[in-house]
């Protein structure tokens, strides 16, 4: 029974360390991206895209969104996004209409951060192709050791779909990590 113990101990003690060491040795940042293809027009396309206030009527991960500071150019808008984690500050910090914006996570206390850059281009027919490029990073050598248990894509994907919803429109997605 000691033996049993022993080893179940060893191999316990084993898996911690494997994690830690996977934890310390995996990049803190990555780079992925998902692009959606729309035919609804860049200008339509554009003002749901840069109109934070009403994230919160469309998107299915928020219960409300809070807008702390509006720049009538965009660059400088800060918002709070409230959904089913812990509340995540955004700033824009790019805004070029109607074809990029950027937004960063802008609270250094979150184990996370990074940026999202939305890229418009119009498509022949007159529909739109959305691109969003997160640059993250990831704090914790604990959440890099367990990042491989989930994508790096989710919530870009989610964004997306719930984008395409809202304009009635089928969900045509395609993504590199």
């Amino acid at each position: 029974m000691k033996t049993v113990l022993a080893a179940a101990a060893l191999l316990f003690a084993l898996l911690v360390a494997v994690v830690v060491v996977s934890g310390f040795v995996s990049p803190a940042e990555h780079v992925a991206s998902v692009t959606l293809e729309l035919d609804t027009p860049i200008d339509i396309v554009w003002e749901r895209v840069s109109d934070v206030e009403f994230y919160s009527s469309w998107r299915s991960d928020l219960e409300t969104l809070e807008l702390l500071e509006r720049s009538e150019h965009l660059v400088g808008t800060r918002f709070r996004e409230v959904g089913r984690e812990e509340p995540v500050l955004f700033e824009i910090l790019q805004a070029e209409p109607p074809r990029k914006l950027v937004s960063r996570i802008a609270d250094d206390e979150l184990p996370f951060g990074g940026q999202w850059t939305f890229e418009l281009r119009p498509r022949s027919g007159g529909g739109t192709t959305l691109q969003i490029t997160e640059e993250g990073f990831v704090r914790s050598f604990l959440f890099r050791a367990l990042g491989p248990l989930f994508s790096k894509t989710a919530t870009m994907e989610l964004w997306l779909t719930d984008l395409a919803v809202s304009f009635g429109e089928p969900v045509r997605l395609s993504q590199r990590p």
